[in-house]
C-alpha cells in the first residue's frame, strides 16, 4: 500500500518456486449438476478462459 513504510510492516509469501500447483481431487456433485456444470464449462471454455486444475468447492 501507498504511504506505508516497508520497515514497518509488509507482506511475502513463503513459496517453494519448485514446486508447482497441487491438483485437487474431484468433488462428487449430483449426477443433475454434473450436467449443469459440464455445461457451464464447455461455455466458459468457448468463451477464451483458461480451465485450471482447482475444482469448485461444494457451496451448499
Amino acid at each position: 500500500m501507498l504511504g506505508i513504510d516497508p520497515l514497518i510492516i509488509y507482506h511475502r509469501l513463503h513459496v517453494n518456486p519448485a514446486r508447482g500447483p497441487m491438483a485437487q481431487k474431484r468433488r462428487n456433485f449430483v449426477p443433475e449438476q454434473v450436467v449443469i456444470n459440464e455445461a457451464e464449462i464447455d461455455k466458459l471454455l468457448v468463451a477464451g478462459f483458461i480451465k485450471d486444475n482447482f475444482p469448485l468447492p461444494r457451496i451448499d
